[in-house]
């Protein structure tokens, strides 16, 4: 699959979409969801993608996860901010070697964060700041040395 649009409805909230094993979605493009569309669940494994439009999920609703899991990416996924809902974000074993300070900023509701088996060097000060409702993260394999900037801070209520 190199070109791919999905049309799920509005009102679909337990439809799990799983795209896994595809090599050729190296890139996700502005138009993958054009309509409005309610998932619970997107999962694209194993796919060898490289880049994600800034605009990709924009029109996407997830009610529970997105599992990006042994991809290419190098860079921090910003489509992601559209996915305000999203309980779960997995994004182990890509070449993600940097998060901005304002990632995670749009996820009240994200509980679980998975970014292990990257590049990343260090976490910017206040990642976590806004996630309330953070109970776990995973960054195990990694080469974080920067102590100074990845102290992690209870999240204050």
């Amino acid at each position: 699959i190199q070109t791919l649009a999905i049309k799920l409805g509005s009102s679909t909230t337990q439809i799990k979409v799983d795209l896994s094993n595809n090599p050729k979605l190296e890139v996700i493009g502005s138009h993958m969801f054009d309509s409005p569309s309610v998932a619970k669940d997107l999962t694209m494994q194993n796919c060898g993608i490289k880049s994600i439009n800034d605009n990709a999920f924009q029109h996407l609703t997830l009610s529970n996860e997105i599992n990006l899991v042994n991809n290419n990416l190098q860079v921090y996924p910003t489509a992601l901010k559209s996915l305000t809902s999203i309980k779960i974000i997995k994004l182990n074993q890509n070449e993600i070697s940097e998060l901005s300070r304002d990632a995670l900023v749009n996820f009240n509701n994200l509980n679980k964060l998975e970014i292990s088996n990257n590049k990343l060097t260090a976490l910017p000060s206040g990642l976590f700041q806004k996630n309330k409702n953070l109970q776990t993260v995973k960054l195990e394999n990694n080469n974080i040395a920067d102590r100074k900037s990845t102290r992690l801070t209870p999240v204050t209520q």
